[in-house]
């Protein structure tokens, strides 16, 4: 008889990569952000330009370039933030001229309620995942049927910008923490920033900022053993056996 030996192939393609550790004390540590906010300064001044004139292919064609070539996910997916900044550009872009409700009362008061909710979450983060994605989607399309003021370039920018800065003071928050949470929560808490009234996205902006720097509690880690020192440490521990059955 053959004995037929055990193998098992792995694919590599399958195995997940190691999480790397990001130490926010380099410089290069930042470089991800400087970058995600040169490409939310690009999009916001192209959506604000081409949109009134039929660009929404245009800007799909470039973050799908932007997501295949220039994608940098070395702190965070970069194309997904400025992906969900140029929709939400669209989304105000639809407001001001097809919306279908016009009194501002369901916008304020949807305003008001996402904010509190995202305040909440950056505060206390009480409520499930679930929950708080069904609060979002529901804050979403409530306030997608309202109207949306028509802003100058200067005010479409300064959102566009906090939006960001917001989002990556948060991954970057998280990561001094040591708290995963999916992208996809971030983005969503602060999408009142571009699309409620100015004086609301200005309140959120400015209390997320201090709450996230108020929460921010540097984290020591202790530096890994090497290689050398696990050998060593094993070394001595079966010299000690060795010694312990000879004296028996």
């Amino acid at each position: 008889m053959f004995m037929k030996k055990n193998t098992q192939s792995f694919d590599t393609h399958s195995v997940p990569k190691p999480k790397t550790m990001v130490d926010l004390s380099l410089a290069t540590s930042y470089v991800p952000a400087i970058i995600c906010l040169i490409k939310s300064f690009i999009l916001v001044t192209l959506s604000h330009f081409l949109l009134p004139h039929g660009g929404l292919v245009f800007g799909c064609v470039l973050l799908l370039l932007d997501r295949s070539f220039l994608n940098s996910d070395t702190i965070t997916d970069i194309n997904a933030i400025i992906a969900s900044l140029f929709f939400l550009q669209v989304s105000n872009h639809e407001r001001t001229h097809n919306s279908f409700v016009r009194s501002y009362m369901p916008l304020y008061a949807a305003s008001a309620a996402w904010t509190g909710l995202t305040l909440h979450q950056l505060a206390v983060k009480s409520l499930r995942h679930k929950t708080e994605l069904l609060c979002h989607s529901l804050l979403i399309v409530i306030i997608s049927t309202t109207q949306f003021l028509q802003e100058s370039y200067l005010q479409t920018m300064l959102r566009g910008l906090a939006y960001s800065t917001s989002v990556l003071l948060l991954i970057y928050f998280h990561i001094s923490q040591s708290v995963e949470e999916k992208l996809l929560f971030k983005l969503l808490r602060f999408c009142p920033i571009a699309l409620t009234p100015t004086p609301v996205a200005c309140i959120l902006f400015c209390s997320s900022v201090c709450i996230i720097v108020f929460n921010w509690k540097p984290i020591q880690f202790s530096p890994p053993s090497s290689d050398v020192d696990v050998e060593a440490a094993a070394l001595r521990e079966a010299l000690a056996a060795l010694k312990d059955k000879g004296g028996n």
